[in-house]
């Protein structure tokens, strides 16, 4: 603290004295002067904090500073940018999923051929036939339809005879059933 002279002293008794039309003692006088010490230090102080946050607020103004474009092209591609860890997150989350079903389909595929090739030791054997053979419908019931041949066998549609056993060589087709009505 400063030391505070007569004049100031006198000064402040009469400002006192104008403003209220009173006459205060010195020691009075010297406590106003304290207050207005405390009142212009805190004022400082407030200024000065003030003027530390000006000066913040324009360093930050100046790290961040706002893209703006016009541009569609340069904005969609700013924001690509700035997104793209959502963007590899979304990918790969999609990615898993997709990789997930198709693992899931085939494990279900694979579960059903194995179930049918344990049921049905044979099928392997009759894949052809199962491909190639012409099936048809009559009153009784479905029938596998073969024909004798001529120039070449074919699993499911032609049929040689047996030389040992005697057939009717006016048999062109043969029905051999499946299933009955």
């Amino acid at each position: 603290m400063a030391h505070v002279s007569k004049e100031e002293i006198k000064r402040i008794q009469g400002s006192y004295q104008l403003k209220y039309g009173e006459i205060i003692d010195p020691m009075t006088a010297m406590l106003l002067y304290e207050v207005e010490d405390i009142k212009r230090s805190d004022i400082a102080e407030k200024n000065e904090i003030l003027a530390s946050i000006h000066r913040e607020i324009n360093e930050m103004k100046e790290v961040y500073r706002p893209f703006t474009t016009t541009d569609f092209k340069v904005a969609f591609f700013y924001g690509v940018g700035k997104y793209t860890w959502a963007w590899l997150s979304i990918f790969v989350i999609a990615l898993g999923v997709i990789l997930n079903h198709v693992k899931e389909t085939t494990m279900i595929e694979y579960r059903t051929a194995k179930q049918v090739l344990e049921r049905y030791p044979n099928i392997v054997i009759l894949e052809a036939l199962i491909k190639n053979g012409k099936v048809v419908e009559k009153k009784q019931g479905t029938f596998l339809e073969v024909e004798p041949a001529t120039k070449k066998l074919l699993v499911g549609n032609t049929y040689v005879t047996d030389p040992e056993k005697a057939m009717n060589k006016e048999a062109s087709k043969i029905l051999i059933p499946l299933s009955f009505k």
